[in-house]
């Protein structure tokens, strides 16, 4: 938001990963900024130019395919660990009765071991290189009032193995069994991907940083470079 017509000065670049863009700083990042180009291949890279966010949100998702997995990663200071939960908006956790919660609303990553099964999950796995430090997560399009099924729920395709979080496709069926779970603008068989407010993915890092509001990772950074791997799409 410019309203106020304050300068937005580039705090980053983000470009795509691999061999062919490793001499290509990307595109310039401001803040609250928002970033739009293709999916899949070997995904995005985002660099700060004062070193890598200590806390960041990803909010405001359109995915065209949700099958197609969109990978994101930051270079971190070795031994740095990571707490990432995605929250659904619209949507509240019973605290005083776990069994009235048909339906999760927020949710913590796991940790995998390679960048290829974060590329194969669900969209709730990251992977931290240990020698690099470079952290890689999949970010993906959620739902704006829920994450998952709890209890047995009725409306979950099969109430038996009901999963507090799943990767949603444009033919999931939406909260209460009404409407659709992802929302869009469908005419004449075009469907475009519409975003929804207040349904995020926070991301939290444990590193040190010296700046006055914290905002930055503050330790060394190790050199790497973009190495090519495998993809499925």
């Amino acid at each position: 938001n410019n309203d106020d017509y304050l300068p937005c000065d580039t705090v980053g670049y983000v470009r795509h990963l691999g061999e062919l863009y490793q001499d290509d700083l990307g595109l310039p990042v401001t803040a609250n900024a928002d970033i739009v180009g293709p999916v899949g291949g070997f995904g995005w890279k985002l660099e700060l130019l004062k070193g890598p966010p200590k806390s960041v949100r990803f909010e405001e998702v359109e995915v065209t395919d949700p099958s197609v997995p969109m990978l994101l990663s930051i270079a971190y200071p070795i031994g740095t660990t990571f707490t990432i939960t995605a929250h659904a908006g619209w949507c509240r956790d019973d605290d005083d009765d776990d069994s009235a919660n048909e339906y999760s609303c927020s949710h913590q990553f796991h940790s995998v071991d390679s960048v290829d099964k974060v590329r194969l999950s669900l969209g709730d796995a990251y992977h931290v290189d240990q020698e690099t430090g470079v952290l890689t997560v999949r970010i993906i399009q959620t739902p704006k009032t829920f994450l998952g099924y709890n209890n047995n729920n009725k409306h979950h395709p099969d109430a038996a193995a009901a999963a507090d979080w799943f990767l949603p496709t444009y033919d999931s069926i939406g909260k209460d069994g009404k409407g659709y779970a992802l929302t869009r603008f469908e005419r004449n068989g075009v469907r475009l991907p519409k975003y929804t407010r207040s349904n995020y993915i926070q991301l939290v890092a444990s590193c040190e940083t010296d700046d006055s509001d914290g905002v930055y990772c503050s330790e060394l950074l190790q050199p790497y470079h973009d190495e090519p791997t495998t993809t499925s799409s």
